[in-house]
């Protein structure tokens, strides 16, 4: 007699604790102005250049960073799309 496979969570549970991460992160760039664009090296000699975004708050004397990257992991620039409208 075959034994049932049941599932432990709904299949989506990945898809909300992904979006839920994703959204935590972004939401870290809200209130925060660009004042440069910077290529870093990578660190590991690979010849990639990672786009770097220098950040501020308003009333702020330090910057932030967001650093466009393949992965979590840093294996690689990433791709940032950018959309202007008018």
């Amino acid at each position: 007699m075959a034994t049932k496979r049941t599932r432990t969570a709904p299949i989506t549970d990945w898809r909300k604790q992904a979006r839920d991460f994703l959204t935590s992160e972004l939401n870290q760039l809200v209130g925060m102005t660009v004042v440069s664009v910077i290529l870093e090296p990578d660190p590991d000699g690979s010849g990639e250049d990672f786009p770097v975004l220098v950040l501020r708050k308003q009333g702020s004397k330090t910057d932030s960073f967001a650093i466009v990257q393949r992965d979590a992991e840093g294996n690689g620039p990433g791709h940032l799309r950018i959309v202007v409208t008018a």
